[in-house]
């Protein structure tokens, strides 16, 4: 039997890997276009029938690349960042009185929520993150990418996640008070 953990961190995937996989779509072909690179679709698979973008010159595949693994970044932040405002702001452990009453009166009270919606969700988009960082990083380390963009966005993804292990930690100690009393 698959524990209930397993099955909620699945449904959470999706929405993030849709996020991404539209991103990377659609940083390739904005950037392309953009850009005016030029490429070639083609259907070459019999397995897949998914189509496949070849770039005339390796710069341009560089480019393209680089900022729709950009455009990756940016979307899993921005994810990120809705999740660590979720777990700061509206959080059923620290939410303010004043915000609560509020929410209620205007009958969101259904955006507070538990350490078990909210840490699942992190635990998913913070995995998405950490594996665009590190493809990214790869893709560098091959000259894939531009090796400012992986820095960057290793960067950025170390300070969220700082931030979220300081909300951990927040939250430890108020389940501590409340176990001590």
């Amino acid at each position: 039997m698959v524990s209930k953990t397993l099955v909620k961190l699945i449904d959470e995937a999706v929405v993030p890997a849709l996020v991404l996989v539209a991103a990377k779509i659609f940083g390739v072909l904005f950037i392309a276009r953009f850009k005016n690179l030029v490429y070639d679709v083609a259907f070459r698979s019999p397995l897949l029938p998914l189509p496949t973008l070849s770039f005339y010159s390796y710069q341009d595949y560089v480019i393209a690349n680089s900022y729709s693994n950009l455009i990756m970044l940016i979307a899993v932040s921005l994810g990120l960042l809705r999740i660590l405002l979720q777990t700061n702001i509206l959080h059923n452990s620290h939410v303010s009185p004043r915000v609560a009453a509020q929410l209620a009166r205007l009958q969101l009270s259904g955006l507070i929520s538990t350490t078990l919606e909210s840490y699942h969700q992190a635990l998913v988009w913070f995995g998405f993150a950490w594996f665009v960082v590190i493809l990214t990083a790869f893709y560098a380390y091959l000259g894939l990418v531009f090796k400012s963009f992986a820095f960057a966005g290793f960067l950025v993804i170390l300070n969220l996640t700082w931030f979220f292990i300081f909300d951990v930690e927040r939250e430890i100690v108020i389940w501590q008070q409340t176990q001590a009393v």
